[in-house]
């Protein structure tokens, strides 16, 4: 493929790739598998590795989600930027995720890694300033977002009020409806004569979105917490599980199976039982989360425009 034929693939992937985005961001109806869609991206990816002069800004490889519903809700603008994870499906690209990392920081392997389930839910936001719930909202363009404050405040594990924090923090996490949920929201809906959401991820995101906060409460939402954007630095912290269970402590929902890893080594075996538990868990999970444990490394490491350089999302095969 020369330059030319990779440009014109470049600009239909780019269409494929937003026209999917939009679909399963903003209007909660996705067309195509998971897979199908990391396919898309994948391609694209190794076409602006390949053909330096396509790889432009305003690729959709360097943004986060898609926007946000028309006229429903305020907009908010997010104290920090969130970003979203690279993603990575076999053990080879762990390894080169870690020589990343030695390169990065200029430090031998292995490191160690914090490995979260990566639930599938919709991203959300938390503000509090003086301990009090400000607003809430979802992660939108990652700049921008939707505040539904009233709405998260029928998700269980989101507290309204904490203690011995920051003057201003923000605190990330995944609001998701869990497997039984899902499946009593979708008989209700058929019994009115409604289409099914199709997966959990677009029935929270769809519950969330309700203009009447009593819709969002009776759908079972719960939360999961995971990042601190304004305020991390306050709370004194050396590594992300120290994170998860401070977390924990201050009332915020945590998944509890969260493990720890050293080395790439390590990780492939641990992602492999985590595979292997996929199955018993409340909800669906479509992959592993890894994070460089360091706190202070992954600040230094930083972001690229879309995502952090210190974590990466190890995906589980599609089913």
């Amino acid at each position: 493929m020369d330059l030319e034929e990779g440009r014109a693939r470049a600009v239909e992937l780019r269409r494929l790739v937003r026209k999917h985005n939009y679909l399963y961001y903003v209007k909660d109806n996705p067309v195509i598998s998971d897979a199908e869609y990391d396919s898309l991206v994948r391609e694209l990816n190794m076409l602006e590795q390949r053909f330096p002069e396509l790889n432009t800004p305003d690729s959709p490889t360097k943004q986060v989600g898609a926007g946000m519903l028309e006229a429903s809700f305020r907009t908010i603008t997010h104290p920090t930027p969130l970003y979203s994870l690279d993603n990575a499906f076999s053990p080879d690209e762990i390894k080169a995720f870690e020589q990343r990392l030695a390169r990065g920081l200029d430090a031998e392997p292995p490191f160690q890694y914090a490995m979260e389930y990566k639930i599938d839910g919709l991203s959300v936001n938390l503000f509090y300033e003086y301990g009090n719930l400000v607003w809430g909202a979802t992660r939108g363009d990652g700049r921008t977002g939707e505040e539904i404050t009233q709405n998260l405040l029928s998700v269980r594990g989101i507290p309204e009020t904490l203690h011995g924090v920051p003057r201003r923090l923000e605190v990330r996490g995944e609001v998701y409806l869990p497997r039984e949920a899902f499946l009593r929201t979708n008989e209700a809906r058929e019994t009115q004569g409604l289409a099914p959401f199709k997966n959990p991820r677009n029935a929270a995101a769809g519950s969330l979105r309700q203009q009447d906060p009593r819709i969002s409460a009776g759908r079972g939402l719960q939360a999961s917490f995971y990042s601190i954007g304004v305020g991390l630095d306050e709370l004194r912290l050396s590594g992300q599980l120290k994170l998860l269970r401070r977390l924990g402590e201050l009332g915020f929902a945590v998944e509890p199976h969260f493990k720890q890893a050293v080395g790439a080594q390590a990780v492939e075996e641990t992602y492999q039982a985590m595979l292997q538990e996929r199955h018993t868990l409340s909800f669906e999970a479509d992959g592993v989360a890894i994070k460089l444990d360091d706190l202070v490394a992954q600040s230094e490491l930083g972001f690229t425009a879309k995502s952090p350089r210190f974590a990466i999302a190890y995906k589980f095969p599609a089913e």
